[in-house]
């Protein structure tokens, strides 16, 4: 009885964390699709995922110490699907990340190093006020 109970804590905490990491997925959506991605975030999205993948395939692997041998195949079988999503999301967000490194590392550098010239015409417009 008391493997059924283990099991059994085990599953609900593996799908506490997959319900977690499906939210994961949807931030990571929004991060990688946004008008200008936020690097930071998104690394710290990679490193939360790696995390959680990790997590994952422990009590992955405790649950298969305790299921009856008629379900290891089916267990084995989600968890590898589930496994594959996760790692789906870090080869994206890694192709994200080094299409924003080449990006930036050829943006044109700006060397006027002048206090408060930015490179940017729309800063130096000269707003008149009239009193």
């Amino acid at each position: 009885m008391s493997n059924n109970k283990d099991l059994t804590k085990q599953k609900r905490i593996r799908t506490g964390h997959r319900s977690y990491i499906k939210k994961l997925f949807a931030t990571s959506d929004e991060l990688m699709s946004a008008d200008v991605p936020d690097v930071n975030k998104i690394e710290c999205m990679k490193i939360s995922l790696t995390d959680r993948m990790s997590t994952i395939q422990g009590l992955d692997d405790a649950i298969l110490l305790l299921v009856e041998e008629e379900s290891i195949v089916k267990e084995i079988e989600e968890a590898g699907k589930f496994k594959e999503m996760i790692q789906m999301y870090l080869v994206n967000i890694n192709s994200l990340l080094k299409k924003l490194q080449l990006t930036t590392s050829q943006a044109p550098v700006n060397n006027d190093h002048s206090l408060g010239n930015t490179g940017d015409s729309s800063f130096t417009e000269v707003t008149q006020i009239t009193t």
